[in-house]
């Protein structure tokens, strides 16, 4: 998963999140590792915030939330996702920013 979202000018930013939903009997998995980028232009990004998820193959549905907060102030956030693998799915609903 990479996509941009364009704030329509430079805006203050206080926290980007996601919710992520988890499953693993059908191979729905938190990210491996999520990235919110940040640019003024649109061509030249720097990582704002960086997490590592882990594979939890504990069964049953769950959950998880994960956000940045602090300060920052942008027209364009990247968002970037990985799977653990070819055969793993993300599953995601909305990006909050504030």
């Amino acid at each position: 998963m990479d996509f941009v979202i364009d704030l329509d000018r430079i805006m203050p930013l206080s926290r980007i999140s996601m919710d992520f939903m988890q499953n693993a009997s059908p191979d729905i998995y938190l990210p491996a590792a999520l990235t919110f980028s940040v640019s003024d232009d649109g061509l030249h990004f720097s990582q704002l915030w960086h997490k590592n998820g882990p594979k939890d193959t504990t069964p049953g549905l769950t959950f998880h939330t994960w956000q940045w907060q602090g300060t920052a102030s942008a027209r364009y956030l990247r968002i970037q996702a990985s799977s653990h693998d070819s055969s793993s799915w993300i599953f995601t609903d909305e990006v909050v920013v504030e």
